[in-house]
This record gives C-alpha cells, structure tokens and sequence, in this order.
C-alpha cells in the first residue's frame, strides 16, 4: 500500500518550435519512439511512452485514438520494423494502414540522468509536419514527463480539456518507475508471444506494486491461453484480486486504530457530579474532539482506489488536487467483497478513554464507543470540498470544513479519591469493540 510522490522535474521544459495549429483531428495514431541512445536496457521506453500517450490522450472524446494492439497487428502484418518510423512518409504509411489522418512520432535521447523526449505530429495526406513538442528532465521523472508531454500535445492538436478529463489524464498509472520498466518489458515479450518471460516481468511489476493495474491486466493476458484453461486463470485472477481487497481494507482498519485519529479531551469543562446514593463517589462527564488525520483519510482513496470498478473513470475516487464543490454525491464504485468488508469493518471499531496516575498506572476507563465509516469520510470529504460520497447504494454526507465532531461520554459512581489521582487521560481505539455501527 506504500505510495510515494513523484517531485517536479528539477530541469525545465523546452516547447520545440510549433509550425502551425492543426484542425481538430479525428483520428490519431501514436507510433513506437525511436531509442536514440546506445542503452538497449532503455528499450521498454519504445512501447512504454507510446502506450502511456495513447492512454492519456484517449481521455477526451474529442478525437479517436488507435489502440496500440491495432497498431501492433499492422506492423507484423505489415513487416514494418518497430523503429525507423519517424520519417514523414513512412508515418503516412502508417496511418493509412490504421485508418488515422493524424500521426505522432517520437524519440528519446538521455544524456547521464537528463532525458529528453521529442514528437512530431504528420498530417497522413499531405505528410506534413503539424508541430513539435519536446520535454526535457531528470529521466527518474519519466512519468511526470510524460505527463507534461501529453498536455502539450493536446495544445497542438487544438483540443481544449475539461477539468475533469485533465484531472484524469494527470493520474499516475504507478509511482515506482521499476514497476513501469517490467510491465513494458512483459509488453514487448508479449507482443513476441513469449508468453513466460511476459509473466515473469507482469509478476516483477507487481511486486514493486501490487495496485498497478496495467500491470495486473497485462498479466491476465499472459495468463490466458487459447483453450479452456482461460477460465481457471481468469477465476485464480479474480480470487487474488479479492483476496488483495480484503487483506488491503483490514490493513486500513488496522492503521485506523493505530494512527487514524487525534483526540482531544476538554479538561477544563470535564463536569463530575456526586452521586447522592454513594457518599464519596461521583459521576464524571468528559467532552472530547476526534479529528480524522489527513494523511490516513489520503490513504484510505489510495487504498481503496485499484479496487473501484470504474478506476480513476470519470466517476471515480476524490482527487486532492480537485477543488469542486457539487450538489452530487462523487461515486466511489468499489468491488463488492470491498464494499462488504470496509463498511463491515467499521462496525467493530471502537474507542474509550483510560484515567491514568502519574506513574502511566490505569486507574479506571469509560465502556466503549462508537466510531462510524462517517466519522473517517468525513474528512477526505473535506478535503475534497466534496458534499456526499456514494459507496455501492449508500450516500455519506460531509460534514463540509468541520471535518471534527464533538461529544462527551460519561463514567459513573467513581470514588472521588482515585478521581484526585487523575493525571492523564488516555485516548485508545481497537477493533471488536462496539455495539453497532453503519
């Protein structure tokens, strides 16, 4: 579940020259980049760029975008190399073959740790030249390149997005660049029907990253063959996948426990009541503030986001870098199993209090209360300056800016001299200790 964030290149950007603004395309083509460098180990990059560009440049429905799987059956139908295709007539040629009228070359040079990745956009009927676009960085912020790349690539073609469709495009497919490398490289040995060596690399980029999902398709391709046996593969695949969910959602509950929240008792307005019935004992009333953490609230959409069934679909998880309020719910569609176990989950979740003496010795503790899924929403919601989140056919409300909620719980008939003893107030959260629960 570890995720880390890729920092911004630390070279800057360079726009090559754009020739001239084309029409709207309507069909584009994106073709395997050159690898102009003399690394062989960089060749993944050829399929991987060109794979990653036809995936983010397919978010708007502005323009069609060949899939690589056609373009792929072309040149082996075809005998066409997978480089060499960056000259305007043999990118023509191509895009006739795969029925585009747009073509987007590509190549990529790195010098010590600066990669610099170039495209070219054709016109298939004239094989003229559209514009350019280059990007240049540390070559550990490929992703983020590429990325940057696309964006500007939509500048070129004259296809403006929706906040909504570049939010999407912006979304990593991973975060570790090794899980990247050996999925391309399953991709190539996959293409070359090495169907092995292509499971090997999918299981390696799995391993770097269980939640990468390109990697977990590409895997399940791999996997199947042409009889029968399919099937059992793809029920194996299905039982890891929920296996996965299950064991991801109860590391969440457990990290709940152990760092979800911050609470804070209101000493000064703690209230004790004697209690007429019992000389020397009283009733004690202690009002506290519980506040979701942010980063487990970011954890919990990280975690819970390669088990949507909608992925990062336009209807998907809350993105941070989003800030949009709507009267309508945002629709986390999450797999049935994962649906089940992290709202069941939180019915177990509990907490209390535990009054301790100046040696950290226990001397009394309130009964458990509840903590609802709610309560953990509500502040990614917040975050989000999201209203409402819809998980399968419920819909939890946020609580807006007041991401906190206050309550107080009480203790009665303690003896009033362990009370004086009282020097610090414990806040503790386990599982299986509640009564109910949403």
């Amino acid at each position: 579940m570890k995720r880390t964030s890729l920092s911004t290149p630390i070279l800057a950007l360079v726009w090559a020259s754009i020739l001239f603004s084309p029409a709207k395309a309507d069909v584009l083509s994106v073709l395997y980049f050159d690898n102009n460098t003399d690394i062989q180990e960089l060749d993944w990059m050829k399929k991987g760029l060109a794979d990653m560009l036809i995936t983010d440049l397919a978010a708007t429905n502005k323009i069609q975008v060949v899939q690589r799987e056609k373009l792929e059956q072309i040149l082996k139908e075809q005998r066409l190399g997978q480089s060499g295709l960056v000259d305007e007539v043999t990118a023509s040629k191509i895009g006739v073959l795969v029925g585009a009228n747009r073509v987007l070359t590509g190549s990529f040079l790195r010098l010590n740790e600066v990669l610099r990745i170039n495209t070219t956009l054709y016109d298939v009927e004239s094989g003229k030249s559209l514009g350019a676009a280059s990007v240049e960085g540390l070559s550990g912020n490929i992703l983020i390149l590429e990325k940057q790349l696309a964006l500007k690539l939509f500048d070129i073609l004259n296809l403006g997005l929706a906040e909504e469709e570049k939010i999407k495009v912006l979304q990593m497919p991973t975060q570790d660049i090794e899980a990247l490398k050996y999925n391309y490289k399953g991709l190539a040995a996959l293409d070359e029907d090495k169907r092995d060596e292509a499971q090997d690399f999918f299981k390696k980029a799995l391993q770097q990253d269980k939640y990468y999902r390109s990697a977990d398709l590409n895997l399940s391709r791999a996997t199947f063959a042409v009889s029968g046996k399919s099937l059992f593969a793809s029920a194996a695949q299905e039982i890891r996948i929920r296996e996965d969910s299950i064991k991801a959602v109860d590391e969440l509950l457990d990290l709940a426990v152990s760092s979800g929240f911050d609470c804070v008792v209101d000493v000064k307005n703690m209230k004790t009541e004697a209690d007429r019935s019992e000389i020397g004992k009283v009733e004690i009333t202690v009002p506290f503030t519980i506040t979701v953490r942010a980063d487990y609230a970011k954890r919990v959409w990280q975690t819970l986001q390669p088990f949507s069934k909608h992925g990062t679909g336009e209807k998907g998880l809350i993105y941070f870098e989003r800030i949009e309020v709507s009267t309508d719910p945002v629709e986390l569609w999450l797999l049935h199993d994962v649906v089940n176990k992290f709202r069941g989950g939180w019915k177990d979740l509990g907490a209390r209090f535990i009054f301790l003496d100046e040696s950290n010795t226990p001397l009394f503790q309130s009964g458990w209360f509840h903590l609802t899924l709610r309560d953990a929403l509500n502040m990614a919601l917040w975050m989000g300056e999201t209203r409402s989140i819809r998980i399968g056919n419920r819909i939890y409300e946020g609580a807006g800016k007041n991401f906190s909620y206050s309550a107080s719980v009480s203790l009665p008939k303690i003896e009033s001299a362990r009370l004086a003893r009282v020097s610090t107030i414990r806040f503790e959260v386990e599982r299986g200790n509640s009564e109910n629960g949403e």
